[in-house]
């Protein structure tokens, strides 16, 4: 469904009022990162006279695990095309799928990159293994291999893992340059690997 059929009950002609919207970003990421992220946003909005960027936050799962994050705008225009270009503005941050951004009571779905989370096992290996191993190393080396399929977006501290969340084009791509590393490292045996986007 196109931007004009979705906003079709809004008003389209351009006013100088002010509309609150909201970027839902499915992204594991901590707030210092959104922050930085928000910043960024806000600054191509007023120089491109679209909009502002408020405050927003994070969202958390059940456990404390942070499972996506809001970030709050006022635009000066509902017209179609002002959706457009602030969505397009975006776009080159990286938007994982199951993103969407919403205004006037509607939603529109957008993102592209696939997710892979990796949980590090913290608590249930050796004391020798978290002695003798750093996993400084372990996500430099994941890093190095994915640097053409995907970045880390962030990684949290949990109770029993420590969560590294990776956003790519393909999650079984990125999966398969990792995996062999995996079975290297003794401190990652017991992790886990999901998609996440």
């Amino acid at each position: 469904m196109g931007l004009g059929s979705i906003f079709k009950k809004l008003k389209t002609e351009k006013t100088n009022e002010e509309y609150p919207a909201t970027l839902h970003l499915n992204a594991r990421i901590m707030p210092m990162f959104r922050s930085d992220l928000e910043d960024s946003i806000d600054n191509l909005l007023q120089k491109n006279s679209l909009g502002f960027v408020l405050p927003g936050g994070s969202k958390l799962s059940e456990d404390g695990e942070i499972n996506g994050c809001d970030i709050n705008l006022i635009i000066y225009s509902i017209d179609v095309e002002n959706i457009k270009n602030i969505i397009d503005l975006i776009y080159p941050f990286g938007v994982p799928k199951g993103s969407k951004f919403s205004v006037g009571g509607q939603d529109i779905s957008i993102g592209y990159l696939e997710g892979m989370a990796i949980y590090i096992n913290g608590s249930d290996l050796s004391d020798e293994v978290y002695k003798n191993n750093d996993i400084n190393e372990v996500i430099e080396k994941f890093n190095a291999l994915l640097e053409d399929k995907g970045g880390l977006f962030g990684h949290q501290r949990l109770e029993k893992y420590t969560g590294l969340y990776y956003y790519g084009n393909s999650y079984e791509e990125m999966k398969a340059c990792i995996e062999n590393v995996i079975e290297k490292y003794s401190i990652c045996e017991k992790c886990k690997i999901e998609r996440i986007s």
